[in-house]
């Protein structure tokens, strides 16, 4: 689970873990200077929604607020939180991301914004391929680096991790693992 993957690396329990660097996160861990995956956050719908072809076009969170839509959520969701809920946008929340696109294939909502590889593995998962559409919408790009536990005793090893992820960078193996988990099929 993420929040104790996050308390382990502050605790010294764990040495690394590849998340989004955040000022308090700044506090416990050290961030690689390459980011291991940076990736945007895709506008999911189900198919034949009635407004697609706008929702397909979507470039704003005040373009989502225009149009109405509901958005579903697991409740963790941080990056919801920050730019999202201040728009005051109709949220449903849920447990689990496993939950959000059977709950968006049932039509209990219009919109999951979420990370495209776990979501098209959780699409997958449940055998939803043919009720969820993966629109070309999207915001970011977010980066999420190693984070490195201060408190490691590998922690001297970061700039020797930033070269081989720099190496993977400009010899396209980054690229290749990419495109690999970014395929629904």
């Amino acid at each position: 689970p993420w929040v104790r993957s996050q308390f382990a690396i502050k605790n010294g329990k764990s040495d690394f873990t590849i998340m989004i660097p955040t000022q308090e996160r700044l506090k416990y861990a050290r961030k690689s200077n390459i980011p291991v995956y940076q990736f945007f956050l895709n506008i999911f719908t189900y198919q034949d929604h009635p407004q697609l072809k706008e929702i397909r076009t979507i470039s704003s969170i005040t373009h989502i607020k225009g149009l109405g839509l509901t958005i579903a959520t697991n409740l963790g969701n941080g990056w919801h939180k920050k730019n999202v809920v201040p728009h005051g946008i109709q949220t449903d929340y849920l447990a689990g991301e496993g939950q959000l696109f059977l709950y968006l294939a049932r039509k209990r909502a219009d919109l999951v914004i979420d990370f495209l590889v776990p979501s098209l593995y959780n699409i997958r998962k449940e055998g939803l391929e043919s009720l969820i559409e993966v629109t070309k919408a999207r915001f970011g790009p977010i980066s999420m680096h190693l984070m490195m536990s201060k408190k490691s005793k590998y922690l001297g090893l970061l700039p020797r991790i930033d070269g081989a992820l720099d190496r993977m960078i400009r010899d396209g193996t980054m690229e290749k693992i990419s495109q690999e988990f970014e395929r629904l099929d």
